[in-house]
């Protein structure tokens, strides 16, 4: 099974990073309970676009999905 979710997160990565953007933190997670494992990851760009000044409403839907989220 560890060499599937190997492969699976393997191709997972590959894809995202064909969109050219630079990725500083990527994981794959599971919640231990037997559901699929997900991957996560945070880009330089996506980084740089919530922190500029027309990121504000980014930011602050962000928060609202974090909250409702957790």
């Amino acid at each position: 099974m560890a060499a599937e979710i190997a492969n699976v997160a393997r191709t997972s990565f590959r894809t995202l990073f064909e969109n050219g953007q630079r990725y500083y933190y990527c994981t794959l997670f599971t919640t231990g309970e037997g559901h699929a494992p997900s991957i996560s990851a945070s880009s330089f760009h996506f980084r740089d676009l919530l922190y500029s000044p027309m990121g504000f409403m980014l930011r602050k839907k962000c928060a609202i999905a974090i909250v409702l989220f957790t």
